[in-house]
């Protein structure tokens, strides 16, 4: 772990997600952590056989579980054979973890992590987002897919095919149990930095206001997500791994057989709604891994606030 976690920190866009989530998420908070899961060289150097004995022995309990099998098999088939293999676990009660609120640190409106040299400006761009099981989850999802979510949306083909500023730039609606993110996310030539913000910034107030998603955006997007569901079920990991969404989430058992009449269903109207009560591009937060002596000038002409530069080294 501590090997993947000195790789990480020479990746840009590695850096740039690690400063995004402490700073959407607060210190100390669960999704504060990397995503990899390698947790930081202060924290796994911390760990001892203990504290894995500990946690194992905790949480890992059959009340704290779920088993899914797919495959060639009844369910007869394999109830028997999951009953042999743990026949032996003992169940025991397993506290309740519950996913604290999001705080959000520090009051600058832009973190910059310098990396001198460096020909591209990694961006990010985002607020607190949404939980997994908040009843607006799939609309959001349709509404983002012509906005960012495809490769023909609205900021790709800004940044991408009209300014030529990046090779993709990206907005993802991400959810979790105790709460999620939207965010943007565009890889961009350095000397483009303060453009593409702007173009970003541009493109998130447009789509609340003057210039909403029309009815033909829409369609292309429901198309893309109706016809892209499908491959989530091509393989047995697939689909073991969208059952043990539903398990992880406590979603509806017809949350498959529903999707695409619920995806049919968001209208512009909806879509309307997503943009005013879920985005707000006035108090969204950045943080930029660039090279601090060319992009910085020209970020505080944008006028956006304070920006504090982060040592993303530092834990």
């Amino acid at each position: 772990d501590l090997g993947r976690i000195r790789q990480a920190a020479g990746e840009p866009a590695l850096t740039a997600t690690k400063v995004f989530q402490k700073l959407m998420f607060g210190e100390g908070h669960p999704y504060a952590q990397p995503f990899s899961g390698t947790g930081t060289r202060a924290s796994v150097a911390a760990i001892t056989r203990e504290d894995l004995v500990r946690v194992h022995e905790t949480y890992y309990r059959p009340g704290n579980a779920a088993v899914v099998v797919v495959g060639d098999i009844t369910l007869d088939e394999a109830v028997a054979a999951v009953s042999r293999a743990l026949r032996g676990w003992e169940p025991r009660p397993v506290p309740a973890v519950a996913v604290p609120p999001a705080r959000p640190q520090g009051s600058a409106r832009i973190c910059l992590v310098d990396r001198p040299g460096a020909q591209q400006s990694v961006i990010l761009l985002g607020q607190p987002g949404l939980a997994r099981r908040d009843p607006d989850v799939l609309t959001m999802n349709v509404f983002n897919t012509p906005l960012g979510g495809q490769f023909m949306s609205r900021i790709n083909m800004n940044l991408r095919e009209d300014k030529g500023y990046t090779y993709g730039a990206r907005t993802a609606s991400q959810s979790m149990a105790g709460g999620g993110v939207f965010l943007a996310n565009a890889p961009v030539q350095t000397q483009y930095t303060k453009e593409s913000v702007a173009e970003l910034l541009r493109e998130l107030r447009e789509v609340r206001g003057e210039r909403p998603l029309t009815d033909a955006e829409l369609a292309a997007g429901k198309n893309q997500l109706i016809k892209s569901f499908p491959q989530r079920f091509q393989t047995i990991q697939g689909i073991a791994g969208q059952l043990g969404e539903l398990v992880l989430y406590g979603l509806p058992l017809d949350d498959w057989t529903t999707y695409r009449s619920r995806v049919d269903a968001v209208g512009a109207a909806e879509a309307a709604r997503m943009a005013r009560e879920h985005l707000d591009p006035d108090a969204m937060r950045l943080v930029i891994v660039g090279d601090r002596a060319v992009i910085e000038p020209g970020l505080r002409e944008l006028g956006l606030g304070d920006i504090e530069v982060v040592d993303a080294d530092a834990e």
